[in-house]
């Protein structure tokens, strides 16, 4: 956190110095972008990723939607706006906050074309070789999306799962989801609730995301069930499929 306030984190752990969640998912040639928060210029960078097909919000929150300008330079290369998927609020509330991306500049003129294409996420988004399955996940203070994608699922910001969630996460390989702290939090869910998950989908893998500051990397590796480990910026998972 600025201050710099490392909590519970050693600071000289490379993998405790952590960006704001952010997902590519690429599969025969097809790119999706989940999420673009604050960082998401450094993130795609490090990563050399210069292009995405579609780029899906999984909800409004400005750790997941405030680096949207930097999104403009990906047009750039392709010479063409990139479709993003949300749902209704989400869109209208990136609408409001963001009207030049999506042609709206107003009198200076310097976005009079849009940036973005928007379009209302419904129960997948199907790219060439690549179909998302999309599920609704209570965050309390609003509702968040959840991604099943072949054996990979990614759930960030999420306090409660319904009986919907859980069909699709069903049989899933390999779990991302979110566990920001060890006490329970209002809008998310906490290590012991998020262990009790993992327990009951009985993943392969599962790895730990959106971490707060009392959550040390090391020390998790250590505490965490055999399965069951942080991610960390940079983290690559590789599927048969």
């Amino acid at each position: 956190m600025l201050g710099p306030i490392w909590g519970a984190c050693d600071p000289d752990e490379p993998k405790n110095r952590r960006l704001r969640p952010a997902v590519v998912i690429e599969r025969a040639g097809k790119r999706v972008l989940i999420d673009a928060g604050p960082d998401i210029r450094q993130q795609l960078l490090s990563a050399d990723i210069g292009w995405v097909d579609a780029i899906l919000f999984t909800h409004h929150h400005a750790d997941h939607t405030a680096g949207i300008d930097d999104l403009r330079a990906l047009t750039i290369a392709r010479r063409a706006p990139i479709d993003i998927y949300a749902d209704r609020s989400t869109l209208d509330d990136l609408d409001r906050r963001f009207p030049y991306m999506f042609g709206r500049g107003g009198r200076t003129g310097y976005y009079d074309k849009p940036t973005l294409i928007p379009h209302e996420a419904g129960d997948r988004l199907p790219l060439d070789g690549l179909d998302l399955t999309l599920f609704r996940q209570d965050h309390v203070v609003t509702t968040s999306i959840g991604v099943r994608v072949g054996p990979f699922a990614y759930s960030t910001d999420v306090q409660d799962l319904d009986d919907h969630a859980w069909a699709t996460l069903a049989g899933v390989d390999t779990w991302l989801v979110a566990a920001v702290r060890r006490e329970p939090h209002i809008a998310h869910a906490h290590l012991e609730k998020v262990l009790g998950w993992i327990e009951r989908l009985r993943p392969r893998n599962a790895y730990l995301t959106h971490l707060n500051h009392t959550m040390d990397y090391a020390t998790l590796c250590h505490e965490l069930p055999a399965g069951v480990a942080p991610a960390f910026d940079g983290l690559v998972l590789e599927f048969e499929s």
